[in-house]
């Protein structure tokens, strides 16, 4: 069992099903550590499936966005991405350190 096992990843939007995750922020990039993320509501095998196929591109923009400074460790904003229908957010919030991102389907 691990100690991490009843926390709660993420910037906590009330978007449900969702993808939380707590990444690393450092030097211009974005590391996804998969044992400080959780899928959070109900979501279906395919809800799944579709969410692994858009993070790797949530993340190459993220990384891009790193690099060129737009996003840094001592920022409190919240950035919002789209892709193929999928909404990513996303915030260092001011942590020096890790990025803060919900990755979700918007409701209609």
């Amino acid at each position: 069992m691990s100690i991490f096992e009843h926390m709660t990843w993420g910037l906590g939007t009330p978007n449900l099903p969702k993808l939380g995750a707590r990444a690393i922020l450092q030097r211009g990039y974005v590391d996804f550590l998969g044992d400080r993320a959780g899928m959070y509501g109900e979501p279906d095998e395919a809800w799944r499936a579709e969410c692994d196929t858009v993070l790797p591109h949530f993340l190459r923009e993220l990384t891009k966005m790193a690099k060129a400074y737009q996003i840094c460790t001592d920022m409190d904003e919240v950035f919002r991405l789209e892709h193929k229908g999928w909404v990513c957010e996303a915030s260092p919030r001011r942590s020096y350190g890790y990025l803060y991102l919900d990755i979700y389907h918007p409701a209609n």
